[in-house]
């Protein structure tokens, strides 16, 4: 019998690197996963995506008020879009709506 061919070498060693490969990639994908975030309470600021996850305004909703000149105020820490919680409030605040019988 003779020596192996390539493609049965390439195999050979494919084999044994697969569940190695595979485990390094798991180990990568576990570090990679961000850490849970707790809900913000006594933050001074907020970025569009705290926004979307404590109030359910959208990062592109915010976004495009912004552009138009409308929506919460807020400011900005270098590149950075900050919003305040009081500011956020006083928004939504702003938009309701009394139905009739809630004017009675």
């Amino acid at each position: 019998m003779g020596s192996p061919g390539l493609n049965e070498v390439l195999e050979l060693v494919a084999g044994y690197l697969k569940p190695i490969v595979q485990e390094a990639v798991r180990e990568e994908l576990r570090a990679a996963e961000p850490a849970p975030m707790a809900a913000p309470t006594a933050k001074e600021s907020y970025t569009p995506a705290e926004i979307e996850r404590v109030f359910g305004i959208k990062k592109g909703t915010l976004s495009a008020l912004r552009c138009h000149g409308k929506g919460p105020a807020y400011f900005k820490d270098g590149r950075k879009i900050l919003y305040t919680k009081k500011d956020i409030e006083a928004y939504l605040k702003k938009g309701r709506v009394k139905t009739y019988d809630q004017q009675n």
